[in-house]
């Protein structure tokens, strides 16, 4: 096994498009040669300027779907897989390895599918898509303890399903470089070096960002040296600019919109944040602020929990403000326990979500095909 391809819908900016380039990276350092697919998107050239190949097949994308052009994926798919001699696809949504599957057996060139499971669907209308786990029969990877149980509960034979945690790549996110990223961050955003920042990274729709604005709002008076750091963009992006201007805490509150160099935002933080309404199997951006000593609060959901099993993250009610705001009051207040949780969240990213050994875990998959 030689050529992997790493298969998407659409690569944009979001945590399973930067697990696919880690694992994309890691390939390559380990001498296979990786290959991106997807239907487009605006990580494209993020991921080719890391001398990762990507390949564009329009019909992969979300805005694209229909029963004709899932047809033409599938033996648009084929084609790639014979011209590019692919031996083995890795999935990383539903839709994307429905197409895969057919693509690989109508090709005469052997290539298994595997798929990474990052979420399943719960709108009522779209549940029907949550059997094309249980109907395909290739391995699954499970992001957490909690997919493998939705999964199961799906109707998936328990022998498919693999955990898998998320990783985060030390090089990338490297605590050596935290004052040096750190003063970059706050020289660009005029935050001073004694301020203390509570931050956020996401596509700003179901992230909580107006949510932990809110929280921020209540502890502003209080806490007159807490900053506010807001990384991303979306559909809520410019109600969460007015809701900052009508609680009058705009001039502590700051967005930086959409960046790529994540990795420099996380050293800034002093506390990271994700109080996520609904969704999140595994969330990457909790790993990467780890990754730099930063402990958290975040939303109990889905596979988070897991996340704080060795005492590194405090857990909040899902669009509850009021928890936000007390959770966040009392690591202010407890500099103590907050360092103690630093320390934790700095040893489960070098023992536990290390690309490296995720890595070795994934290669163990792919060699079992």
């Amino acid at each position: 096994m030689k050529k992997i391809a790493q298969l998407r819908n659409n690569y944009i900016a979001n945590g399973p498009t930067t697990l696919v380039l880690q694992t994309s990276l890691k390939l390559k350092e380990k001498g296979f040669e990786p290959l991106m697919i997807s239907g487009g998107g605006e990580y494209v050239q993020e991921i080719e300027s890391k001398g990762i190949s990507h390949l564009t097949l329009p019909e992969l994308s979300f805005s694209e779907r229909s029963f004709g052009n899932v047809v033409k994926a599938v033996f648009g798919l084929k084609r790639i897989i014979e011209d590019e001699r692919i031996d083995l696809i890795h999935a990383h949504n539903a839709a994307v390895f429905y197409i895969a599957y057919w693509a690989s057996k109508i090709t005469k060139r052997k290539c298994p599918v595997i798929l990474t499971n990052h979420g399943v669907e719960y709108r009522p209308n779209y549940q029907w898509r949550n059997w094309i786990y249980k109907i395909f029969p290739s391995t699954i990877i499970a992001v957490s303890e909690y997919t493998k149980r939705i999964l199961i509960s799906l109707g998936v034979n328990e022998e498919r399903v693999k955990v898998v945690y998320n990783g985060v790549d030390l090089n990338r996110f490297d605590i050596s470089k935290k004052e040096k990223y750190s003063k970059e961050i706050r020289d660009e955003f005029e935050i001073d070096a004694s301020s203390f920042l509570i931050g956020i990274v996401g596509n700003m729709n179901i992230k909580g960002h107006d949510n932990l604005i809110r929280a921020f709002s209540s502890i502003s008076a209080k806490y007159p040296k807490v900053e506010l750091l807001l990384v991303g963009n979306g559909v809520i992006y410019d109600e969460c600019v007015k809701l900052a201007n009508e609680l009058k805490v705009s001039k502590r509150v700051h967005f930086a919109g959409f960046r790529t160099d994540v990795e420099k935002f996380h050293a800034s933080f002093d506390l990271y944040t994700l109080p996520s309404k609904e969704g999140e199997m595994l969330p990457i951006s909790i790993l990467e602020s780890m990754a730099f000593g930063n402990t958290f609060v975040a939303s109990s959901l889905s596979g988070i929990p897991e996340l704080v099993k060795n005492g590194e993250g405090l857990l909040v009610k899902p669009n509850d403000v009021n928890d936000l705001t007390e959770k966040l009051i009392y690591l202010l207040d407890n500099k103590d326990l907050r360092e103690e949780m630093e320390i934790c969240c700095l040893k489960s990213a070098r023992e536990i979500y290390n690309i490296d050994s995720v890595m070795m875990k994934t290669i163990e998959i792919y060699q079992e095909g």
